[in-house]
């Protein structure tokens, strides 16, 4: 038994590609896929001869791979429309979350030019409360003068 058909037997993958002829061989179904490849010269795709049966098992075979064949197509059709359907899914959902990323980032825009305000009302009040402080320490200071002058002059109506 060659490699493919003992992966097929482990992993039931059913498919495989003939590398020399890029034909695709179904080993659930017994037969190629399709009948197209690329073609050497130019890399277009071109319709492979089928061939021809031998014998009357052969041509009663062929029967079931054309259901078989007809199948796969269907499959293939229904596969293209499964992947169409999640690419576009796909889209719409990266497209929400592109919006919802602009909302948060809109959003935390304003949160830091909140901050940023609140950051300059902060500083503004600090200064304020230095300069409050400053005036206190200045009145104390003014305080402490007059009652020593005061004290002074209470001394001085004494002696008089």
């Amino acid at each position: 038994e060659g490699h493919a058909w003992l992966h097929y037997d482990s992993t039931h993958h059913a498919y495989a590609l003939e590398v020399n002829s890029q034909r695709v061989w179904d080993y659930a179904g017994g037969g190629y896929v399709h009948r197209l490849a690329a073609n050497d010269v130019d890399g277009k795709m071109t319709e492979l001869p089928e061939p021809e049966p031998h014998d009357a098992e052969a041509k009663a075979a062929k029967k079931p791979e054309s259901v078989v064949n007809e199948f796969n197509r269907l499959l293939s059709s229904q596969l293209d429309a499964q992947r169409q359907f999640f690419d576009e899914r796909i889209a719409r959902e990266r497209e929400a979350q592109g919006a919802i990323t602009e909302l948060a980032a809109a959003r935390l825009r304003e949160r830091q030019a909140s901050v940023e305000s609140a950051r300059g009302a902060i500083t503004a009040e600090i200064a304020k409360d230095r300069q409050i402080r400053k005036e206190i320490a200045e009145a104390l200071a003014a305080e402490q003068l007059a009652r020593r002058q005061q004290s002074a002059l209470e001394q001085v109506n004494k002696k008089l």
